[in-house]
């Protein structure tokens, strides 16, 4: 009798103890493996191994550590689920028993909370906390984020708002949006700030943030230093008039410089001709994806006329563009003359002329 009394008092502790943990709002299962420790929010989980194996339950108060719950192996090992309860933390914990995986023995626990204490996290930097730079520059901030609840998270990242000043992430080399991180796992990432040569000289803060059920930031101050970049770019044409005729061929070179204080990216040049006109580059310079400051390069180019062309006046444009800069287009004026038998004429005149002397000459001389 009594046996059964006393079987009838643990299944009514475990259902009372089961019912105390459906009443809190979070519970997930969490695997402890030997030698270990698993954080949870304030709570850490250690499976100590050395020098008596042991389950202990601890919490961090104002950077101190207040151990809640300590069970040795013996006291758990073969004796079944075992229960506990800290009504005054809001915290309830099951242990499962003990089970075995690749990376050796663990502890099975079920833990409730009236705390996400599932879904913690971190985010870190590996720079200085202050961070001097100039405009124009780009800087590589090494960032971690750390996922050490026990749920896959997806985090979105984002940045707080700064004026003149571009922030991007990177992932294995791609730029990134949000990123999945499961549990347990941490993640290197690359966040990439651009200072445009428009922003101010300023100390600001720079807040990168991964926004989940459980949101993340770190900060790091940046100074912006050194006066205002500006950017300018000369070109000049070989021939600012050309004279030719229809079905020939003239020449056209386009010499770039930078003279501003700050590269141009991806600079290229767009001809625009009459139509049925061809333009082909002779290739004998290749552009440049970025003209540092007081550099310079060449466009070359060969402009076929149509040899059925009317003569006149036609226009050709230089029309450049850049990534960062506005460049006003430049026009070449080309005069095509017409083919005619003028010049035939004007030698038949001459060819007249001098027998026309010799002539003369001839007869004078008989005399």
């Amino acid at each position: 009798m009594r046996v059964l009394e006393k079987t009838a008092l643990i299944v009514l502790s475990a259902v009372l103890l089961s019912s105390m943990a459906l009443a809190y709002s979070n519970t997930d299962d969490l695997k402890v493996y030997k030698g270990e420790k698993a954080d949870l929010g304030n709570y850490s989980f250690s499976y100590i191994d050395v020098p008596d194996r042991r389950l202990e339950i601890s919490e961090e108060r104002q950077d101190s550590r207040f151990i809640l719950e300590q069970a040795t192996f013996d006291e758990l090992y073969g004796q079944g689920e075992r229960m506990f309860d800290f009504p005054t933390e809001n915290l309830w914990v099951r242990f499962n028993g003990l089970g075995w995986s690749d990376r050796g023995s663990y502890m099975n626990l079920t833990v409730s909370s009236d705390e996400d204490i599932f879904s913690d996290a971190k985010l870190t930097a590996d720079v200085p906390r202050r961070v001097i730079a100039a405009r124009g520059d780009e800087i590589s901030v090494p960032l971690t984020l750390e996922n050490s609840g026990t749920q896959n998270k997806t985090y979105n990242l984002s940045v707080n708002d700064l004026e003149g000043i571009l922030v991007t992430y990177n992932y294995q080399g791609f730029n990134v949006s949000s990123i999945e991180v499961p549990a347990g796992e941490k993640f290197d990432i690359t966040a990439t700030i651009e200072i445009l040569e428009s922003a101010k000289a300023q100390r600001t803060g720079i807040v990168f943030r991964g926004e989940s059920s459980r949101n993340v930031t770190e900060e790091i101050n940046l100074e912006v230093r050194g006066a205002e970049k500006t950017r300018q770019l000369d070109f000049e044409i070989s021939e600012n008039y050309i004279t030719t005729w229809p079905g020939k061929q003239a020449s056209l070179n386009v010499e770039f410089r930078n003279r501003g204080q700050a590269p141009i990216t991806n600079l290229e040049t767009d001809i625009q001709a009459p139509e049925n006109w061809e333009v082909e580059s002779r290739g004998l310079e290749r552009p440049k994806d970025v003209l540092a400051q007081y550099d310079r390069y060449s466009d070359y180019y060969t402009v076929k006329v149509p040899g059925n062309v009317e003569a006149g006046d036609y226009y050709i444009t230089v029309d450049p563009s850049s990534d960062n800069l506005d460049i006003e287009a430049k026009e070449i004026r080309v005069h095509v003359r017409t083919k005619s038998g003028l010049s035939y004429i004007g030698v038949g005149l001459i060819f007249v002329s001098l027998l026309g002397m010799g002539g003369t000459y001839w007869k004078l001389g008989r005399r």
